[in-house]
């Protein structure tokens, strides 16, 4: 899971700086309890302009319930909230010793043989 993460993180940091802001805000939203997984899986391909492969929500539904209960465990123990304590251990959700998987595993490329990115579907009926 964390790798998944990380992945999704460094994803937003190779389009840019502020997406990968903005992409490890929603993972930190999304694992501290504060976004469902649906609003995430929305708000993920908006801030990316990918879309996700259809595995990903399964995904999430299946392995990110132990880890919101380990980051809800260690938060209590701290006497925070799971966002408080997020903010100084984020290593709880991107591990370092992490690497991350490739991007493709987890988005749909939306790449043309000449290196383009093709208009994604839901603007080209606009």
């Amino acid at each position: 899971m964390k790798r998944f993460l990380s992945t999704l993180v460094q994803f937003g940091n190779d389009i840019a700086p502020d997406t990968g802001d903005r992409v490890r805000a929603l993972v930190f939203s999304l694992v501290s309890n504060s976004i469902t997984i649906e609003e995430f899986h929305h708000s993920l391909q908006d801030v990316t302009n990918f879309p996700l492969r259809p595995f990903v929500v399964p995904f999430l539904r299946a392995h990110l319930p132990l880890l919101q209960r380990e980051l809800n465990n260690l938060a209590r123990l701290a006497k925070q909230s799971p966002q408080q304590y997020l903010r100084h251990h984020e290593h709880v959700v991107l591990d370092p010793a992490f690497s991350p998987s490739e991007p493709s595993e987890i988005f749909h490329s939306d790449v043309t043989e000449n290196g383009k990115r093709r208009a994604s579907d839901r603007y080209s009926s606009i």
